[in-house]
């Protein structure tokens, strides 16, 4: 598991040497929200050349560049296979 509070508190210092005047707990919010919205890039943003976890879903799931290519039950039966493999 990642160790998030490096990370947040890395940019806290940014923030902080960028805008002095800011509170420590100022600084530290403004740290939270820049880390939240670095997650949510990498996890709902297209266009990466890795695949992010919505598009790792529908990959797995069959979907193709001009929609699914396999039925719902074909696609669960993809994933079972999927976690099934990845437990052994």
């Amino acid at each position: 598991m990642p160790n998030y509070s490096k990370e947040i508190f890395s940019i806290q210092e940014s923030v902080q040497e960028k805008y002095p005047d800011l509170t420590d707990f100022e600084s530290l919010q403004i740290a939270c929200e820049i880390h939240k919205q670095e997650l949510y890039a990498e996890t709902y943003l297209l266009g990466s050349s890795q695949p992010n976890a919505i598009e790792s879903i529908a990959i797995q799931m069959g979907m193709k560049e001009n929609g699914f290519g396999s039925t719902l039950i074909d696609a669960i039966q993809g994933l079972t296979d999927a976690v099934s493999s990845h437990k052994e």
